[in-house]
């Protein structure tokens, strides 16, 4: 944690309102010191001690006020330590709250409706109230007042107090604080203590790649490992903005109420890929609660870039292999239809797909390899993850015109059926596109011919 003198602003709120505390936060960090237990505290730090000499050094405590601060345990007992801080010197600390939603019934909370205050419903926001906030300081640290304490008049030595004066008052705070804590909040600060909470953050994505463009819909579930159940919290998904983005439409994050035993979330967050990327990147969920912070464990998603529509080619460098990125005719049975796929330099294949007079907006997501001359992919169905098409085939060029490239093979229809422990024997030839085949978590329900043709670039 930053040295207790290093804060202008300490954020209190209650545990649901730990969303719109995060954000605020983020907000305020490039332009004061903002202290906020779930971003400033580190592992090790003892969290009472912390948030009380944070709180009795900062030049004021923002209040972020709604319907659930009157439950607030530890909200309660910091808005009392802000109004004892502001009552033994008003020029060195100020209470500010911040309105989330309606003021009606919020405005005489613990004598909060006596000060001046702020509110997230009107123009602006939060973006709004953290330009408020952020003028509130500058005018303070103009006036003299910094880290807590008023700066005395230069060459006044009698403006300081003395170590004995001081130490003889300062008892006051600490003093109501143990108090507010034992009476609202004192119990649960020890059921932490000795039973801390515990809980597995899982994470599962529809696909392990994606060209730029595509979406990854990351879908989490929490699971209660703790004695006593988990407290309101926040869930929000961690990547590199670099590699990818929120998808319009995505929430930025999502609440939880208590927690027992196990939970899917509600909803997805869906991230796209950003264009020109070609890179090996990680995402992760955190639930973030009163008592702590919460990680998944680390997924790897595979971003190509793709070089767009085009025609596959024959690779340089004496390899004399093709490269399969491009447009691609397609039949399957009677099917007939488009795939455009990218391969990379590892000779993973990604792209999308899509049959005439098939409602699929957007095209379907095809993922898969080239290996020699086979072309092993899977066309995704619908809804993802629980439908697919396994595509085997071959690849050769057209003997008869060579300026085209051939596919020929088989397409397996697959559903999920995670009672399904082994593949079907392979039955060569296309004798073998007669009959359903089975794989691990999949069973098949029909089989057909493929074949595909895309032109040669020249």
């Amino acid at each position: 944690m930053a040295d207790e003198s290093d804060w202008d602003v300490f954020l209190a709120h209650a545990g649901p309102d730990l969303g719109a505390a995060l954000a605020l936060h983020d907000l305020l960090a490039g332009s004061v010191r903002v202290f906020l237990a779930h971003r400033s505290l580190t592992p090790g730090d003892d969290w009472p001690t912390a948030t009380r000499l944070a709180q009795e050094r900062a030049l004021m405590t923002v209040v972020l006020v709604s319907s659930h601060t009157d439950a607030g345990h530890y909200a309660r007992a910091e808005i009392l330590a802000a109004i004892a801080l502001a009552r033994r010197n008003p020029a060195a600390h100020r209470i500010v709250p911040v309105h989330l939603g309606s003021a009606d019934h919020e405005s005489a909370l613990l004598g909060l409706g006596l000060k001046h205050a702020l509110s997230a419903t009107g123009d602006g926001g939060l973006a709004a109230v953290a330009g408020a906030i952020v003028r509130l300081v500058e005018q303070m640290k103009q006036s003299g007042v910094e880290g807590g304490r008023p700066h005395p008049p230069a060459g006044d030595a009698t403006a300081v107090a003395s170590p004995t004066a001081r130490s003889s008052k300062r008892w006051l705070i600490p003093m109501l604080v143990l108090i507010a804590a034992l009476a609202v909040g004192g119990a649960a600060a020890w059921r932490h203590r000795l039973y801390p909470d515990a809980v597995d953050v899982l994470v599962s994505v529809n696909a392990p790649a994606a060209l730029a463009g595509q979406e990854v819909r990351v879908h989490v579930a929490l699971r209660q490992r703790s004695f006593f159940a988990i407290g309101n919290g926040v869930v929000e998904v961690l990547f590199d903005p670099t590699h990818l983005a929120f998808a319009e439409g995505s929430p930025r994050a999502l609440n939880i109420d208590r927690l027992v035993g196990a939970v899917n979330l509600s909803e997805p967050f869906v991230l796209v890929a950003n264009p020109g990327v070609d890179a090996r990147t990680t995402l992760r969920a955190r639930l973030e609660t009163q008592a702590g912070s919460h990680l998944s464990a680390p997924v790897p998603i595979e971003l190509v870039s793709g070089r767009g529509a085009g025609r596959p080619y024959l690779e340089r460098g004496g390899t004399h292999a093709f490269n399969l990125s491009g447009d691609w005719q397609i039949e399957m049975g009677a099917a007939l239809g488009h795939m455009s796929i990218e391969q990379d330099a590892r000779n993973q294949v990604r792209g999308t797909y899509s049959f005439q007079g098939a409602s699929s907006s957007p095209p379907l997501r095809v993922q898969g390899f080239k290996d020699g001359t086979s072309f092993k992919v899977v066309f995704e169905g619908r809804p993802e993850g629980q439908a697919r098409i396994r595509i085997d085939a071959v690849f050769q060029r057209n003997p008869k015109d060579a300026r085209f490239l051939e596919m020929h093979g088989c397409a397996f229809t697959l559903r999920r059926d995670l009672s399904v422990t082994e593949d079907s024997p392979v039955v060569a030839g296309r004798e073998g596109c007669g009959q359903a085949r089975n794989y691990v978590g999949w069973r098949g329900d029909s089989a057909a011919p493929f074949w595909a043709s895309a032109q040669l670039q020249p």
